[in-house]
């Protein structure tokens, strides 16, 4: 707790950033981290050795459509540096009616007895778009670009991870059929999301050679070696 009060002292002395974007029923809000968004991330999504302080991420409530056609709040965090590009982004995929079918903070799957890669998997079955989450990149020591605040996997069951006859989540086979044009809020070169992301020098996951991210979006492109991408 004296660390969290440390930390939220910090963030006390920022002036307030706020940023709100109406067109027709667009929002987006952009805020430093709350003491009441601290106490639900610090201990779980941000660690002490996380090399990004509190101070330096962004909490956004944003607009997004749903499955069901109707227009949804959503949450994510992410550093300070790309949150107004990220309002940009996803204003353009509103005006579009791209498809997002869950968007919470990745927190709210922890649970004391699952591990890093657990959490995340359960956040994935369940298709839930999410960005900051301070993890290393599987079987490295190398900080994900989520741990940086710099990436977003969005609907990532129907967008999975693919390397050679592995897919993540398990089963989310059907969706490695990239060509299917039935199914909402799939991410190909062709899609409002691929250029929104990509004319901002974003890079794509799905763009990599030996392994596919279809999800994965991030602005400060970290691969390891093996990935061979």
């Amino acid at each position: 707790m004296k660390n969290l009060r440390k930390h939220i002292a910090s963030i006390t002395i920022l002036l307030v950033f706020f940023c709100t974007v109406h067109a027709e029923d667009f929002f987006a809000q952009i805020e430093p981290i709350s003491e009441r968004i601290a106490q639900i991330i610090v201990g779980k999504t941000w660690q002490p050795d996380c090399p990004i302080p509190l101070k330096d991420l962004r909490y956004i409530t944003i607009a997004h459509w749903g499955y069901d056609d109707t227009i949804h709040r959503g949450e994510i965090i992410v550093h300070k540096d790309v949150a107004e590009e990220i309002v940009e982004i996803f204003h353009e995929l509103f005006a579009h009616k791209f498809a997002i079918e869950k968007m919470q903070l990745i927190d709210n799957y922890f649970q004391d007895n699952l591990s890093n890669d657990e959490i995340d998997g359960q956040s994935l079955a369940e298709n839930n778009s999410s960005a900051f989450f301070f993890r290393y990149i599987g079987k490295t020591t190398i900080v994900s670009e989520h741990g940086l605040g710099t990436a977003l996997d969005i609907n990532p069951r129907i967008n999975p991870f693919v390397r050679g006859k592995e897919v993540y989540p398990a089963d989310a086979q059907e969706f490695c059929d990239r060509s299917r044009i039935d199914v909402p809020g799939m991410i190909t070169r062709d899609s409002i999301c691929y250029q929104a992301f990509i004319k901002r020098d974003w890079k794509w996951g799905g763009n990599w050679k030996n392994v596919q991210d279809y999800q994965h979006f991030c602005k400060q492109e970290i691969i390891p070696e093996n990935f061979n991408a």
